[in-house]
């Protein structure tokens, strides 16, 4: 690593903005601001131990100047003023090493004035070189006027030695400045020739593959025009397509409001049917559970009828046993009375002794008859009983077989309201799904209608594509135009 990218190291800034021309221009300040710290490091140094205290003072000028010129550009990003910073303290001490030598005429450090002048057009641009060019010159000749008008001048006290050592330095180390001086800036002019030469080759090239790509752009150029004519066509036609597009999304629009519209109406109406299903399901359900009661009912009346039967059955063989009875005592009456005739009878051929017994006889006799007479009655009643019990037992026999005939019909009626309570759950059921179905088609029918407005979204944006591709091809078909006229001509 040499001195000088160390010092370039320490003071190039890490961001900033400068082009390449400002970055060499700074590299040659700072390049300068190292030459000129050797310089003050070693005039420090010569001065030093010849105990030259203005020079050891203007050496420390030089050395802190410098610094502080790579300091600006480090922090302030001001190249022109550290130049300027370095040149101030470099002329500062090239004036006082002459001054303190005797002056122009005497010194032996002359040189350091001209180097000073080649060392700010090596830099510098050319205004300020010659800004300070005149400066410079006008100090010289001030300094050499009070010379010639005899000024005193200092005259600083050297052994021979000192002396031929400042002699030989006076004339030595301006001189080896001024050839690295000349030696960087040749490097740089070579660099920057380099660089030129290259840029020039790669121009050369870029010219070369311009020549190319105009060829392969006139190629591209005609192709662009053929496809300009027919990205217009194709431009036209998806125009066409896009108003179709727009005509059906409306048709679609319109088609979806009016089945919305029918779903509506349909779904109220399944609503209303729907409800009236299931009022009649419950008038079903309500009539078939009174079928039920009038069945059981029935069935209990029949029962009845049943028991009123054996009832009358009963009742029949009861009155038979009464004529049974009734027949017997009027056979015993007959009987009494035929004994009683028998027992009168023997009475009256008894006389007077058997009197008594012949009143008992007519008496027994007497009860015998009514007796007989009770019998005859009861059998009457008996036979009128067991008729109207006859009649009872036909018309309970004939209510028992309508009252069958009623519970089958019943229950036939009951079977009939059961699979018509069937059916109307299974129409419950159907108008429900068919509920559900009217559902799912307004569902439907919204889903149709946002689906038909993202397709008139998109048919805007195709249009709006369509207005883009037209553009395009007449903005294609413009610049083609353009790019052919110059050949035309």
């Amino acid at each position: 690593m040499t001195p000088a990218s160390v010092w370039r190291s320490l003071f190039i800034p890490t961001e900033h903005k400068w082009d390449s021309n400002q970055r060499r221009y700074v590299d040659i300040v700072l390049f300068f601001t190292l030459l000129s710290l050797f310089t003050g490091i070693y005039s420090l140094y010569k001065w030093f131990n010849a105990e030259q205290t203005i020079l050891i003072n203007t050496s420390i000028i030089l050395i802190i100047a410098q610094i502080s010129a790579g300091l600006i550009i480090r922090y302030l990003h001001a190249p022109t003023l550290a130049l300027n910073t370095g040149f101030a303290a470099m002329t500062l001490h090239a004036f006082t090493l002459v001054y303190q030598g005797g002056g122009i005429l005497t010194s032996t450090q002359n040189f350091w004035i001209p180097v000073t002048i080649i060392a700010i057009f090596l830099t510098g641009s050319q205004t300020l070189a010659l800004i300070w060019s005149g400066l410079i010159t006008a100090a010289a000749i001030f300094l050499l006027a009070c010379e010639l008008n005899g000024a005193a001048m200092p005259t600083m006290t050297l052994d021979n030695s000192a002396y031929l050592a400042e002699a030989w330095s006076g004339l030595l180390i301006p001189f080896i400045v001024i050839v690295i001086a000349q030696a960087f800036a040749a490097n740089q002019r070579q660099r920057a020739i380099t660089q030129a030469e290259h840029a020039m080759t790669h121009s050369e090239k870029v010219a070369n593959e311009a020549k190319q790509a105009e060829l392969v752009l006139a190629d591209i150029l005609q192709r662009a025009t053929n496809n300009a004519s027919q990205l217009t066509s194709m431009a036209g036609s998806l125009e066409n397509q896009s108003q179709q597009l727009h005509i059906q999304v409306n048709d679609l629009n319109l088609n979806c409001e009016s089945q919305s519209s029918a779903a509506e109406q349909m779904s109220r109406q399944l609503e209303q049917m729907t409800g009236e299903v299931e009022q009649s399901e419950s008038f079903v359900a309500e009539l078939k559970n009174r079928s039920e009661i009038i069945n059981q009912q029935a069935q209990q009346s029949a029962k009845s009828l049943a028991a009123t039967t054996e009832a009358i059955h009963k009742i029949l063989e009861s009155n038979q046993q009464i004529m049974s009875v009734a027949s017997l005592i009027t056979s015993v009456a007959d009987q009494t009375n035929l004994l009683a005739l028998n027992a009168a009878i023997e009475a009256a051929r008894a006389g007077e002794h058997g009197r008594g017994f012949a009143v008992v006889a007519e008496q027994v006799r007497e009860l015998s008859a009514k007796s007989n007479t009770s019998a005859i009655e009861i059998r009457s009643l008996l036979d009128k009983s067991a008729v109207e019990v006859h009649h009872g037992q036909q018309v309970i026999e004939k209510s028992s077989e309508e009252v069958t005939e009623i519970i089958t019909k019943v229950a036939e009626m009951l079977s009939d309201i059961k699979q018509l309570s069937d059916n109307m759950r299974h129409q419950v059921q159907s108008v429900q799904e068919l509920n559900n179905a009217s559902n799912m088609v307004a569902k439907g029918v919204e889903s149709t209608s946002e689906v038909s407005a993202c397709v008139a979204n998109q048919g805007e944006q195709l249009s709006q594509q369509v207005d883009t591709i037209t553009h395009l091809a007449d903005d294609l078909n413009t610049a083609v135009n353009l790019k052919n006229q110059p050949h035309c001509n």
